[in-house]
């Protein structure tokens, strides 16, 4: 439910600023005369600073991010609404100030709220479009089944409803937490999952999308790993402390470098 209400003509201006945008990047010149839909990839890392890759200063050698940098464009400013979970992906997807449609922080495990069924997200803009789109990781917009990424836009989806620390393992929870729920499309098919492999598992659930789509239809997918944000999300193997777990999302093998390449 929202938090405040809206007029028609606010949802309307809010349509039409995400709608705007999203034609400014399709409706080139290049893009009109080629027919061609790029691919749109969004990975988005809970709490990782700007100084924590190697691209912009960190020691830390992420040599896939770095090659990825060079090869593309560099941005040295970015803003978010709010610097805190629900909040942030709200403004991500819809375009809006997260205050304005009523979501604020982040949202329990116990909260109704959750996003719209009234707001426009990318997903749905880029549907318009012929993209097959997809989610990985945490979603965090809502765990009930009307909140949930195959209700606003998303063909598939697989990963934690909520943060990951919102657990019965919590070392100072305000209250006590249910078992986290892990979710593919809309149903939960583990609780209490192997948090040391979560990150794994989505890389490959995003390496795997492209097979089972047309070879000519545009891809969108929202990728959220956790890892940055705690430790328990990285395999023994590689947990050499919290540094690590950057390191490890740029590694060679499969990960952000894999995952991007196999989209182009």
């Amino acid at each position: 439910m929202r938090a405040m209400n809206e007029s028609s003509d606010t949802n309307s201006h809010r349509r039409f600023h995400l709608t705007f945008l999203l034609s400014l990047v399709l409706s080139s010149a290049a893009l009109e005369a080629q027919q061609h839909i790029p691919n749109f990839v969004i990975i988005l890392a809970d709490d990782l600073g700007y100084a924590d890759t190697s691209p912009y200063g960190a020691k830390i050698r992420t040599p896939n991010l770095a090659r990825m940098a060079k090869e593309g464009v560099r941005f040295t400013d970015f803003y978010v609404a709010q610097p805190v979970c629900s909040a942030s992906r709200t403004a991500l997807l819809t375009g809006c100030y997260p205050n304005r449609i009523g979501i604020l922080g982040a949202l329990s495990p116990y909260s109704k709220e959750g996003i719209h069924s009234d707001e426009l997200t990318l997903a749905e803009v880029l549907k318009t479009r012929g993209c097959a789109t997809a989610t990985y990781g945490k979603w965090h917009l809502g765990y009930q089944p009307q909140f949930l990424p195959t209700r606003h836009g998303f063909d598939d989806y697989f990963g934690l409803p909520y943060s990951n620390d919102m657990w019965p393992k919590h070392p100072a929870p305000t209250k006590p937490y249910p078992p986290l729920p892990l979710i593919e499309g809309e149903r939960t098919i583990e609780t209490g999952p192997d948090q040391n492999q979560l990150t794994t598992w989505y890389t490959h659930r995003a390496l795997g999308l492209t097979p089972s789509q047309p070879a000519k239809q545009a891809k969108s997918q929202n990728a959220a790993f956790g890892g940055p944000a705690a430790t328990q999300l990285l395999p023994p193997a590689v947990l050499h402390g919290a540094q690590r777990g950057i390191r490890d999302s740029s590694r060679p093998r499969g990960g952000v470098q894999a995952f991007v390449r196999s989209w182009r």
